[in-house]
C-alpha cells in the first residue's frame, strides 16, 4: 500500500505531530494578529482585558500546543480502540499496534484542512476570531454558514465534511490491506464501529456545550 508498511508507527506519529505543531504555530503566531482579537472582542471587553488575554496567550503558547498534541494522541488511541473492538466483533484479528499506525497515517488527510485554513487566512487576514474558529472547508457548516445556525450546531456541522469521509475510506482501505479482505467488508467494520462512537461523542459534546455555555 504505497510503502505504508515500510514506515514505522513512530515515524508516522512523529512527522504528523511535528507538521501539525509547525502549522499551528504559523497560524497562531504569524497569521492571527493581535488586531484580530481587538476587532473581535472590543465590543465585549476593555482594551486592558484584551491585552491581558493576549499576554496570557503568548506566555502559555507552547503549553497550549503541547496540550493540543496530547489531545491528538488521545484521539488516536480512542479511535484505535474503537476499530479494534469493531474488528473483534467481526471475528477477525488485528493487533492494536497495526490499527494505531493506520489511524495515525489516515489522519494525515486532516493536515490538508489546516493548510487550506492557512491559505484562507493569507487571503483574508481581517476575519474575526469566530470566523476563524468556525471555518472548515468542504463541511456542512461551510454550506449553511455559521451565522445561520445556533452555536451548539457549529461543531457537529463541521464534523460532517468530505475530509471525514476520506478518513473513513482510508481506514477501510488500511483494514482491508491488513486483514486481506474485500473493501466492502472492511468498510462495514469501519462504519459499524467508528460512526456510532462519533455519534455518541457529538451528543456528549453538544450536551456539555449546552451545560457549560451561559
Amino acid at each position: 500500500m504505497f510503502g505504508f508498511n515500510e514506515i514505522s508507527v513512530f515515524k508516522w506519529l512523529f512527522w504528523y505531530l511535528f507538521i501539525m505543531a509547525i502549522l499551528y504555530c504559523i497560524m497562531d503566531v504569524y497569521l492571527i494578529s493581535d488586531h484580530v482579537y481587538y476587532d473581535s472582542y472590543i465590543a465585549q471587553y476593555s482594551e486592558q482585558q484584551i491585552a491581558s488575554l493576549l499576554a496570557f496567550k503568548s506566555r502559555y503558547r507552547f503549553l497550549v500546543i503541547f496540550l493540543f498534541l496530547v489531545i491528538e494522541l488521545l484521539k488516536f488511541f480512542c479511535v484505535s480502540c474503537i476499530l479494534w473492538i469493531g474488528v473483534y466483533l467481526y471475528n477477525k484479528e488485528l493487533t492494536f499496534r497495526a490499527l494505531f499506525k493506520l489511524v495515525v497515517a489516515a489522519n494525515y488527510i486532516f493536515l490538508i484542512v489546516f493548510l487550506i485554513k492557512l491559505i484562507w487566512l493569507l487571503f483574508y487576514p481581517n476575519v474575526s476570531v469566530d470566523e476563524i474558529q468556525s471555518f472548515y472547508p468542504l463541511s456542512l457548516l461551510s454550506v449553511v454558514g455559521y451565522t445561520n445556525v445556533d452555536r451548539i450546531w457549529i461543531y457537529p456541522l463541521q464534523i460532517f465534511n468530505l475530509f471525514e469521509l476520506g478518513y473513513l475510506l482510508l481506514l477501510a482501505r488500511g483494514i482491508s490491506f491488513y486483514l486481506r479482505v474485500d473493501y466492502d467488508f472492511s468498510f462495514r467494520i469501519v462504519i459499524s464501529s467508528y460512526l456510532p462512537a462519533l455519534l455518541i461523542w457529538l451528543i456528549l459534546s453538544m450536551y456539555l456545550f449546552a451545560v457549560l455555555t451561559p
